[in-house]
């Protein structure tokens, strides 16, 4: 777990892993979405992938 966790930390777009208490704290009553309830992601704002 804590190479993950440095891996996680010093990749480019840092990141933490969360387990235990500060994982129940983050999640807290929010229930699972399964594929079945799941949709789409809203389209990006024009220009989002543009550069100038």
């Amino acid at each position: 777990m804590a190479e993950l966790t440095r891996l996680l930390a010093g990749d480019i777009f840092p990141a933490r892993l969360t387990e235990g208490e500060d994982l129940a704290a983050l999640v807290g009553r929010t229930a699972p979405v399964t594929d079945a309830e799941a949709t789409d992601s809203p389209p990006p704002p024009d220009g989002a992938f543009s550069i100038g």
